[in-house]
């Protein structure tokens, strides 16, 4: 999903740029302590359980919205977020994600429990 030119964003209500990063989670070396999902400042990285019950990761449920900042990949003490420029990839990822894990009509505001 390429975006040409300023996109409004819902939750800053501004206009911005598509972000020349993305976060690009790596869920082998996350240890789930959600420093990434508390250091978004919009808040759209959220912490996900695995498989393994009691287990972790962090997913991107709206990265549409994502401003670039890295902030949550500078949270990440274990290196469980890198920002990439590959942003078809990212967006690739985190739609996988979101389809093997969040309910499809999620939305950012309403997550079925």
């Amino acid at each position: 999903m390429k975006v040409d030119g300023p996109i409004w964003h819902p939750l800053i209500r501004t206009k911005m740029k598509q972000p020349k990063k993305l976060p690009w989670t790596i869920s082998s070396l996350c240890d789930g302590c959600a420093s990434c999902e508390n250091a978004c400042p919009i808040e759209i990285i959220t912490m996900v359980e695995t498989e393994h019950k009691g287990f972790s990761i962090p997913i991107l449920k709206k990265y549409e919205d994502c401003i670039g900042c890295g902030k949550c990949a500078n949270a990440c003490a274990m290196g469980g977020i890198a920002m990439t420029a590959y942003i078809s990839d990212a967006i690739e990822k985190c739609e996988r994600d979101r389809k093997r894990f969040l309910a499809s009509d999620f939305t950012p505001w309403e997550r079925s429990e």
